[in-house]
């Protein structure tokens, strides 16, 4: 019996694996799928959904970038949004904001 990978348990999984292989339509599904995910995670933190959209624009650009780096070790979601969560913790960085420290 064949062992179950992720990506065949997770369908975003499978569209980046053709991602990394060059498959733009499966990227442009993503886009499609995450895009207004994305931009409400970005508009929770800054309440602007001009910079949100930008900042959601990014996180595609990254992975982009990143896709022969990939592998589907977990799920797809988690992935996409933790290249978001390193994102606005770089755009803090930049601003020298800091998050409030925890009680």
């Amino acid at each position: 019996m064949a062992s179950r990978t992720q990506a065949d348990c997770d369908p975003e999984a499978e569209l980046m694996l053709r991602v990394k292989d060059g498959d733009e339509d499966a990227f442009d599904e993503l886009i499609r799928r995450y895009r207004r995910p994305l931009q409400g995670f970005f508009y929770s933190l800054c309440w602007n959904a001009d910079i949100a959209q930008d900042y959601a624009q990014e996180v595609f650009v990254r992975l982009w970038l990143a896709r022969d780096r990939y592998e589907a070790s977990g799920r797809f979601k988690c992935y996409i949004f933790r290249i978001a969560r390193n994102y606005w913790m770089t755009v803090l960085r930049k601003r020298k904001c800091r998050l409030p420290a925890p009680r």
